[in-house]
């Protein structure tokens, strides 16, 4: 699988105890998550981001954001492109708006032997190519802090231009690529 190697941000991040052997995790969370939640017609490809494709997986020494929404452990970070042929399925939930995806929460990791149960939330960034050209929907304050952060992605006009920005410099992993008729 194709793999693009990026400086790891996970090292100065959130203390955790990351589970041995990360290439067994990542395999068993990926043939579970193929073979339920994302095995659907929907999913053209799907790329693994975040901390599992950097082998930081694990559970936090700390929560994370304790006042507000406390969050104790990695995330499934998952950027997935759409078949525009199929619906999305309902089982996934409401989306989340974002700036140039829409986010599903699909759920907590749970029945994988060897990961802690009902921890590690499933995080899906959803790329319609339908929408490729669409210009990204900025909250109220974001323009100002890209500005301060000097973000190159405040220039971006579509959403196809982030989603080849994202996959240029930061580290994903194709987990599946959808053969031509399936």
């Amino acid at each position: 699988m194709k793999e693009n190697k990026r400086e790891n941000p996970y090292e100065q991040m959130q203390p955790r105890e990351v589970y041995p052997n990360q290439e067994k995790v990542e395999e068993k969370i990926k043939k579970h998550l193929l073979t339920t939640t994302l095995n659907h017609p929907c999913v053209d490809e799907i790329r693994l981001m975040g901390s599992l494709a950097f082998g930081r997986f694990g559970v936090y020494d700390e929560p994370e954001h304790p006042e507000t929404k406390p969050k104790y452990a990695s995330d499934v970070d998952l950027l997935i492109t759409l078949d525009e042929k199929h619906p999305i399925p309902k089982e996934w939930g409401e989306e989340k708006l974002f700036i140039f995806f829409d986010i599903y929460d699909l759920g907590r990791l749970s029945g994988i032997e060897g990961i802690k149960e009902d921890v590690h939330d499933i995080e899906a960034w959803v790329y319609d190519p339908s929408q490729a050209e669409e210009e990204p929907r900025l909250f109220p304050g974001m323009e100002e802090r890209m500005e301060q952060e000097q973000d190159p992605r405040l220039n971006m006009k579509t959403r196809k231009e982030w989603l080849d920005y994202q996959i240029q410099n930061h580290e994903t992993k194709v987990w599946y690529k959808k053969q031509q008729g399936e």
